[in-house]
């Protein structure tokens, strides 16, 4: 989600009483999807604190699979078991 301001109007009006409150700015939400849009893949190892991101352009199984084989890269040898979780 995204903001965008409405270029061109007021967007404060003084308040109807004439006191020193104002209105809210007002903005108009926008869900819209852009072409230029990316993903970004995340890990953490919450005992370390360490993080590993990488971005793909395309949200799929060849980019999952290829972002779990970073993911077996970096993580120790000795770690058994890692959980997943994944959001939309």
């Amino acid at each position: 989600m995204s903001a965008r301001t409405h270029h061109g109007q007021a967007l404060v009006r003084p308040h109807p009483g004439g006191g020193l409150l104002a209105e809210r700015a007002k903005m108009e939400l926008d869900y819209g999807r852009r072409p230029t849009e990316g993903f970004v893949f995340g890990a953490l190892q919450p005992h370390t604190g360490e993080c590993l991101t990488h971005t793909y352009e395309r949200r799929n199984i060849a980019t999952f699979v290829d972002f779990l084989d970073r993911i077996e890269a970096w993580i120790s040898q000795d770690v058994e078991r890692i959980y997943v979780v994944l959001v939309n």
